[in-house]
């Protein structure tokens, strides 16, 4: 899948595979990229509370994580050619310019799973807030406002747009 592309469809893709996808890079790769996305406070954080972890080799790695090493160093093997030549002729991800082969150790990863972060679905509501009941009549007396309601944003939405919910439905 295309991991710079659309949320909902990484998250789906995820899901139906039927358990968490593994992001990892050498440690020069995460030196030049993780200050791109985060402080080293944040950095020390996550390693420290489990969430990305370091591995000396890809063996290592893919023993913690039950994954087939063959299995693995395949991909690990064609990932690193498309690094090389920074070009993905199976899904076109971008590269930094400053990316290197992902060839020797240690390593850090960190599993990928959705989570929710934001329902969407709930009681249906009118512009007043003002709860509506499956007659489509309004129920006296009841509001809401927040994630407890749905219809706002459909399927998929950006994750700014609670900040909408909150100003408009909260006010």
């Amino acid at each position: 899948i295309k991991e710079t592309g659309n949320r909902k469809v990484r998250a789906d893709a995820i899901v139906a595979m039927g358990h968490p996808a593994l992001i990892y890079g050498c440690e020069q790769n995460v030196k030049t990229q993780v200050s791109k996305n985060m402080s080293p406070e944040q950095f020390e954080r996550a390693m420290k509370n489990g969430v990305i972890r370091k591995f000396n080799t890809l063996k290592e790695m893919a023993d913690f994580y039950k994954i087939p090493y063959d299995q693995l160093k395949a991909t690990n093997d064609k990932m690193n050619g498309y690094i090389k030549a920074k070009k993905d002729p199976d899904f076109d991800c971008q590269f930094f310019a400053d990316s290197v082969p992902n060839d020797k150790g240690p390593f850090y990863a960190c599993r990928l799973w959705p989570r929710v972060h934001h329902t969407m679905g709930g009681v249906v509501i009118n512009t007043a807030a003002e709860v509506i009941d499956r007659r489509g009549e309004v129920i006296a007396n009841l509001y809401a406002a927040g994630e407890v309601t749905g219809g706002i944003h459909g399927a998929s939405r950006l994750g700014g747009n609670a900040i909408a919910d909150c100003l408009t439905f909260g006010r």
